[in-house]
Parts: structure tokens; sequence; C-alpha cells
């Protein structure tokens, strides 16, 4: 186990700014901390690199097609960090079951002529990513408050103090003082050795593959069924 300040001054002697013997200053210490943070939330864009899928639950309210989702500010759905996106969801039927929902885009929500149209059970969720929220409309509109949603995420990660273990997967840790090194190396006007750089673009590589996950091939019920035929002269 390992902490924010042992990544960083790692990363510092991998890009040749300080010697093992040496030590950083607490003003660069805390800037390279800005600096990891800043690259974290730059590496979370990418649906990869996030280690785990989190799920939360949230009620419908009768008639209402669009709900914000955020942390507690003015927010109908709370939630304590605001997801980069939705992955998949689910809508919750008061029996317990889970039913697929469809994510749709801008355009396809903008083709839907009857958007107040109301029912028990929403088939599409349209999704529209804010600074400080998620904005989630469904359709049609749920008109029983018994239904719920259930959003499937991945947060991203931020190392929040420098003194405190850092909790990451195999590779991560490593994977983090590799890149820091190349981010922090242009304000001190160092060149990374390409044998750094390259373990910085092999170990992010490595956290990729090991989060990607195989999608299964699905196809129409109809293509499984048993052959059959049929006479278009008869009808048979």
């Amino acid at each position: 186990m390992a902490t924010g300040r042992d990544l960083i001054k790692g990363a510092f002697r991998l890009a040749g700014i300080y010697a093992s013997s040496e030590e950083p200053s607490a003003e660069e210490i805390n800037d390279a901390l800005s600096s990891l943070n800043e690259m974290i939330e730059s590496m979370g864009l990418e649906s990869l690199f996030p280690y785990v899928t989190e799920s939360a639950l949230y009620n419908f309210t009768g008639g209402q097609a669009t709900y914000t989702l955020g942390p507690a500010i003015s927010n109908d759905w709370v939630i304590s960090q605001k997801p980069e996106n939705i992955e998949f969801a689910t809508v919750r039927l008061p029996d317990g079951a889970d039913l697929p929902i469809e994510l749709v885009t801008d355009r396809d929500y903008s083709t839907i002529i009857t958007k107040d149209s109301p029912t028990t059970l929403p088939l599409y969720l349209l999704v529209n990513n804010y600074p400080t929220y998620l904005s989630l409309t469904l359709w049609p509109v749920p008109s029983d408050g018994g239904y719920g949603l259930t959003v499937y995420y991945k947060n991203r990660f931020t190392v929040y103090t420098l003194d405190d273990d850092i909790d990451l997967p195999d590779g991560y840790f490593r994977m983090l003082r590799y890149n820091l090194a190349i981010e922090i190396s242009p304000e001190y006007g160092v060149d990374i050795s390409e044998a750094v750089a390259m373990i910085a673009r092999e170990s992010l590589a490595s956290v990729k593959r090991r989060n990607h996950q195989i999608e299964k091939v699905g196809c129409d019920a109809g293509v499984l069924a048993p052959k059959q035929t049929f006479n278009w002269l008869t009808g048979e």
C-alpha cells in the first residue's frame, strides 16, 4: 500500500526532476497533486478507465418525465458524486423485477411526436450530461410512482489527501506514477525518456484491457427457432 505522496515523489524521480535523495517542496507536491487529479479526471472520460460499476435505484413521480441526478443541491435524485455517464439502466417493477430500458440520443428523442404520452412502463431513456448533474428524460412519461429506475454508472476516483493510503486495483498505481511523470514534465522543462513514455503507454493499455468487457452478440429469436416453410400461394 502506498500514499499519494509516494506516487507524486516517484513521478518526480521518473521525470528526472529530482533524484531519490532530494525532496520536492511542499508547494511542488501540492501542485503535482492538482495535476494528478486533473489527469485522473481526463482519463475518467474514457469508459475503460474507471474500475467498478455501481448502481442506484430511484422512484418515479407520477406524471414527471425529466429528473436531475447529482449531489444534494436542488436535484430530484441525489447521489454523492455526479456520474460521468449512465452505462445502462433498467425499470424496476412493483414486484421487484427489472426490465431493460433503451438509452437513446437527442436525435432519437427529437423524432418522438407525442412526448407527453403517459404509461406505466417507460421504454426509452435520454441522458444529457451537464457540469454538475445529469438530466434523465423518460418516454413515455411514467404515470405510476410505484415504479423506479435503476441506473448503472462508473465513478472516477480522486486522490484527496497526500498521506492516506491509496486503495487501487493492481496496475493502477504504476500506471498513474508513470503517466504523472509525463503530465508534470512540461512545467519543469524536462524531456521524458522513451523508456518512461513506453511504460506509461503500456501500463495505461493494461488497465484498459483489464476493464474491457466483451459484449454478447444477440439476434432475433426467430433465427434460433426450428426452420419452417411458408407457401405463399396457399398461406400454409
